[in-house]
């Protein structure tokens, strides 16, 4: 049985649909009016002709009548023959009319919007169906674990678990049981990202440090950890050529590293125009936008060698990403995912692009946005339901629905498996892309 949101789903990719059809739809009926407007105007014009000298009677129907009254007297026979033969003419035409009156209506009972939403659904449904990401693979794990992260080449995936961090090894969406602990955090590990050399990757805590992991040898990982804040870091990224390192926190700045040596850390950049506490920080694809969003609900762009601009908006927004030059943001409470495009080198909302998910209100800022272009694949996170989306922003799976807000995942890099831990369940659950 579809939930709220599956419906709520249905009846989005059924708006698509009708919005897609809507033309073809409107030149079939103008078609059909054309017809009938035809058939009326030829009746019109045959009854008129009744009264005119150039009406001419059917010979048979004319011989039917005279036989028909033979016997009649000649004064009867005047008045009632040539009404008997309007009248008849006057009901086949009108049959001819009705005739074609019932076929113009069945016409349109076929493009009737009930028929045409029902049938777009069950056409949908069957489309969701085969598109649904099927779980392929669970394990308990019972630490909480606020972000997870694949390897360039998805044979690992790491997971937070409270203040270490798991390693698995992943192979054909499998995750196998003996996983790495590996530990020097001093709280909850909040944020993972891997660089493209498989040999480290960079974690977040709310010890207030980033730590920078490489593989010493099969089953061993050494860390340099790095104070870079007051308060417990929230996000990390890495630029697109894997040496710069942007990282925030509950504090109202953005930090920029240079990653070197692998695992060393220098501080060259502090962004700060925020008020209160940054929530979420997204790059584009070229790593010369940088977008971050906080708690003082403003929304600024940071541009390479240009001015940077600052929007305020009425909600928080809790995730975004970029889809090339689009910029897609979530507001924390509406549930809305509002595209920004770029217009003369300005981000413009576009309301009439605008998405409502749902109207809960989200809970936590820690499943980011993931975008992959390579897949066309964008994944989103609301409330408890991960939405798929294609670069088009059109649904093209049934959401996956979690037990619980307190939900965070990572996609591999292929696009082909979707990793997500929740509360409730306290299991590390893998997701597979039907399309690949």
């Amino acid at each position: 049985m579809m939930s709220i949101q599956q419906d709520q789903w249905s009846c989005y990719k059924c708006q698509n649909l009708m919005l897609d059809n809507y033309q073809q739809a409107r030149e079939q009926i103008d078609q059909e009016i054309k017809q009938l407007l035809k058939v009326i105007q030829n009746f019109i014009a045959s009854i008129l002709q009744i009264s005119t000298s150039d009406f001419k009677v059917d010979d048979q129907a004319y011989n039917f009548i005279v036989n028909k009254q033979a016997g009649k007297k000649d004064f009867y026979y005047k008045y009632c023959l040539y009404f008997e033969i309007c009248q008849n003419y006057i009901n086949r035409e009108t049959k001819q009319l009705i005739e074609s009156l019932n076929k113009f209506l069945i016409e349109v009972q076929k493009i009737h919007p009930h028929n045409f939403i029902q049938e777009n659904v069950n056409q949908e449904e069957k489309k969701a169906q085969k598109n649904n990401w099927q779980m392929v693979d669970k394990k308990d794990q019972q630490e909480l674990c606020c972000c997870l992260a694949f390897n360039n080449n998805s044979t690992f995936l790491i997971a937070g678990a409270q203040s270490s961090i798991k390693l698995w090894k992943f192979a054909q969406g499998q995750l196998i049981e003996e996983s790495l602990i590996l530990y020097g955090h001093e709280k909850p590990v909040t944020c993972l990202v891997f660089h493209k050399n498989q040999d480290f990757f960079i974690s977040g805590s709310e010890d207030c440090t980033l730590r920078v992991w490489r593989k010493q040898w099969v089953q061993n990982w050494i860390s340099k950890s790095y104070k870079i804040s007051q308060q417990e870091v929230l996000g990390v990224l890495l630029d697109e050529q894997s040496n710069q390192v942007i990282s925030w926190s509950k504090e109202n700045i953005i930090k920029i590293y240079l990653l070197f040596n692998k695992d060393e850390l220098k501080q060259i950049q502090i962004l700060i125009k925020h008020k209160s506490n940054i929530d979420c920080v997204c790059m584009d694809q070229t790593s010369k936008i940088l977008c971050s969003s906080g708690s003082d609900k403003q929304l600024i762009i940071w541009k390479k060698n240009q001015q940077t601009e600052c929007k305020t908006k009425n909600d928080n927004i809790c995730r975004m990403t970029f889809l090339n030059e689009t910029l897609v943001c979530v507001y924390w409470t509406e549930g809305i995912v509002q595209p920004f495009q770029l217009k003369d080198d300005k981000y413009v909302e576009k309301l009439e692009l605008y998405i409502n998910l749902n109207s809960q209100c989200d809970g936590e800022i820690l499943f980011p946005c993931i975008y992959n272009k390579q897949q066309n694949i964008l994944i989103m996170k609301h409330y408890k339901y991960i939405y798929i989306f294609n670069s088009n922003l059109v649904q093209c799976s049934i959401p996956i629905e979690c037990q619980d807000y307190y939900c965070y995942g990572a996609l591999s890099n292929d696009a082909k498996y979707l990793a997500i831990w929740d509360d409730s369940s306290k299991m590390i659950r893998i997701y597979q892309n039907p399309q690949l």
